[in-house]
């Protein structure tokens, strides 16, 4: 295998997580493949034990994996771009360095089938979920079988994030526009799909990580659906008109909600507003809901 020029670069980024990052390490060293593989570690100025334990891995394994790290904390997106833009392969496989991988054939698997289908842009599969150290399936909607498209990640998310592998020439940089949005793999995922289907593979070969340091789980999460709309009004522009029905119909669910928000705290003025973004975004979705309301309201009277 010529390692100078590899199939797969595993894409790992860290900072802060000297009790996980070992576990993502050893799960992309022990892969078993017919191709080369390259790591690539971006460590973004831990303040514990992080930087230590990938400097004793890259010690190693200096032929297989490579670190990027700086001298302060460059934050999530810039940290995930330095990885990107050194990354040699054909394909790209995401594994956060809080999460892992426990086939060891499981890029063999996803690269075979990406290979074998040139019309697919990326492969994903089943995960474990482990939420504050319990297992369980928590965090994503009932997958697809098979082929999905980019309306399908837009009406559920489902795709976990240490199961993907796409083809590095669909996305060799993260858009900046994404900054400070706490769900940056679903539209980069967005972002691929609008350039070719998925396919899904129903088999269990990762472990995602929620925890209580998660990103999901910080206090900039909790402005999560306001972000979601800004972002999916960006997606609409970006992509040019070209998934616009879908796009507007999540918006205006999405404008619902803040409604909703507003509504329980009495703030009126806002629930006003985003039930006029809602009503402009897809009226469909708004009488939608009314119907069912009013519905549960006389539902509730006596006959």
């Amino acid at each position: 295998m010529d390692l100078d020029h590899p199939l797969v670069s595993v894409h790992i980024v860290t900072y802060n997580q000297e009790a996980y990052v070992a576990r993502a390490i050893e799960g992309a060293l022990q892969q078993q493949t017919d191709f080369a593989v390259e790591i690539v570690v971006g460590e973004d100025c831990s303040q514990d034990g992080t930087r230590d334990i990938v400097w004793r891995y890259q010690r190693e394994h200096p032929e297989r994996m490579r670190v990027i790290t700086s001298d302060h904390n460059v934050g999530a997106l810039e940290n995930s771009n330095r990885v990107l833009g050194v990354c040699r392969g054909k394909y790209i496989a995401i594994c956060d360095g809080d999460d892992y991988w426990t086939d060891p054939c499981k890029l063999q698997k996803q690269v075979d089938f990406l290979e074998a289908h040139p019309e697919y842009g990326m492969c994903c599969h089943d995960v474990d979920v482990v939420c504050d150290g319990v297992a369980r399936f928590c965090t994503f909607a009932e997958p697809p079988s098979g082929v999905f498209s980019f309306e399908d990640a837009v009406k559920r998310h489902f795709i976990p994030t240490p199961s993907l592998v796409w083809r590095h020439e669909l996305m060799t940089a993260i858009p900046l526009w994404l900054k400070g949005c706490v769900s940056v793999d679903l539209f980069l995922e967005l972002l691929l799909l609008d350039r070719k289907p998925g396919y899904y593979v129903h088999e269990t070969m990762a472990v995602k990580v929620d925890n209580a340091g998660s990103v999901c789980r910080t206090p900039q999460a909790r402005d999560e659906t306001a972000c979601l709309r800004r972002m999916y009004r960006k997606m609409d522009l970006v992509t040019e008109g070209r998934h616009r029905e879908i796009l507007r119909w999540k918006i205006a669910q999405l404008s619902l909600k803040l409604a909703g928000e507003n509504l329980k705290l009495k703030r009126f003025s806002p629930f006003l507003k985003y039930t006029l973004d809602g009503l402009r975004s897809d009226p469909a979705v708004v009488w939608a809901v009314v119907r069912r309301r009013l519905r549960a309201l006389l539902g509730a009277y006596p006959q």
